[in-house]
């Protein structure tokens, strides 16, 4: 897939002039700041109708949002069409790990 790939912690480190400002958000808001800037990214792309990869957290309430993101442009009659798949990746460290 050639595609635009959109990672949260990318978007938050490029913010480092105002490091400052951001240290002094609660976990909630680093949260929402965090999901607002990649859904805005996102969406944006799907408004153009070009595909996006998106590395992000997610919880079910993430991942229900990342679905209604998907299905934006068939809703408002943009040109794209979105998909969602989700990738868990996880570290094994119990007996029998390889």
């Amino acid at each position: 897939m050639r595609a635009p790939a959109f990672a949260g912690d990318w978007l938050m480190g490029a913010l480092s002039p105002a490091h400052a400002a951001i240290g002094k958000l609660e976990p909630a808001e680093y949260e929402a700041a965090w999901f607002g800037l990649l859904r805005t990214l996102v969406t944006r792309q799907l408004m153009l109708g070009q595909d996006a990869v998106v590395d992000d957290l997610l919880s079910e309430s993430q991942t229900a949002v990342w679905h209604e993101t998907a299905a934006l442009p068939h809703v408002l009659g943009w040109s794209g069409f979105a998909h969602v798949a989700g990738v868990s990746c996880c570290a094994c460290r119990g007996p029998g790990c390889a």
